[in-house]
């Protein structure tokens, strides 16, 4: 059994609340929180301060930008046979490095780099099979 002024639990038997001391009443089982806490219209609410902690400390992200660096060197690469496959698969796999970082900044850049060595990968495999 719970008291109905301050929500405190009371052992089955006893008249007053070992808490407040106000008189016990059965409590029927569904009950609003304010009413189990003892809360009226004219008890103030109040709550507790949050307390907002700093998060970890954003980082800078060297790989993704490495990635997108050296997808945009695919571009050069695509005229040579097999570098137009190394060129673009070390970006894509800096690229990805750089996506999958937390608390990193610069994953835009990494996305980037993901799109343009996937791009030149594709180019780069098709001029490959198409000369051999």
């Amino acid at each position: 059994m719970f008291c109905g002024k301050c929500g405190s639990s009371v052992k089955d038997g006893l008249s007053f609340c070992p808490n407040c001391g106000a008189p016990v009443n059965e409590v029927p089982e569904q009950q609003s929180i304010s009413q189990t806490v003892g809360l009226d219209s004219q008890t103030p609410v109040v709550q507790q301060p949050i307390v907002l902690t700093h998060s970890a400390e954003i980082k800078e992200n060297g790989f993704a930008i490495a990635g997108l660096i050296i997808s945009l060197f695919s571009l050069i690469s695509i005229s040579f046979n097999y570098v137009n496959i190394l060129v673009p698969l070390t970006a894509l796999i800096f690229s990805i490095i750089g996506v999958s970082r937390k608390n990193s900044k610069r994953k835009g850049f990494a996305i980037m780099g993901i799109i343009i060595a996937s791009f030149f990968l594709i180019g780069g495999l098709c001029a490959t099979c198409a000369s051999a």
